[in-house]
């Protein structure tokens, strides 16, 4: 039989899109991100992002960081919780300065509204980093969550 071999993070990617997170507060790292224009022509950076639970499993999601009235409040968050709170205030931050970087992030389930795609994990907000010698932050059960 003949194949085109994957990488394991292609591989690992592939079989974790069936595997859902818990909803919850969760490590992540930048492996890529591009800046684009959103389908409503906004500013957009799309970025794939890996989140990793507490026993090093990790999932592979996109995510996306719009310029709108909507959803600033998650882009400002990125900014804080990677260290490019700087680079937001000054109204710019490129693809380069994300990628590679990481922090902890809130992660909920989206349930497909038309049945037509299966349910999916998205990060519903970016979590400023914690101060030196700060309790780390644990998974939330549903109704512990503040929204």
């Amino acid at each position: 039989m003949k194949f085109k071999p994957m990488s394991d993070l292609d591989a690992d990617t592939q079989a974790n899109a069936f595997r859902l997170f818990q909803r919850g507060i969760y490590d992540f790292e930048i492996v890529e991100a591009k800046e684009r224009i959103s389908s409503a022509g906004n500013n957009m950076m799309e970025m794939r992002v890996k989140i990793f639970d507490k026993e090093g499993h990790f999932r592979t999601i996109f995510d996306y960081l719009v310029d709108s009235d909507a959803t600033g409040y998650k882009l400002r968050h990125f900014a804080k919780a990677t260290g490019l709170l700087a680079h937001y205030e000054k109204g710019e931050m490129t693809a380069q300065e994300c990628e590679g970087k990481a922090g902890r992030c809130q992660v909920i389930i989206q349930k497909d509204r038309n049945n037509v795609y299966p349910d999916k994990n998205v990060i519903s907000d970016y979590l400023p980093m914690l101060a030196v010698g700060a309790a780390p932050a644990t998974s939330l059960e549903d109704d512990e969550i503040p929204f």
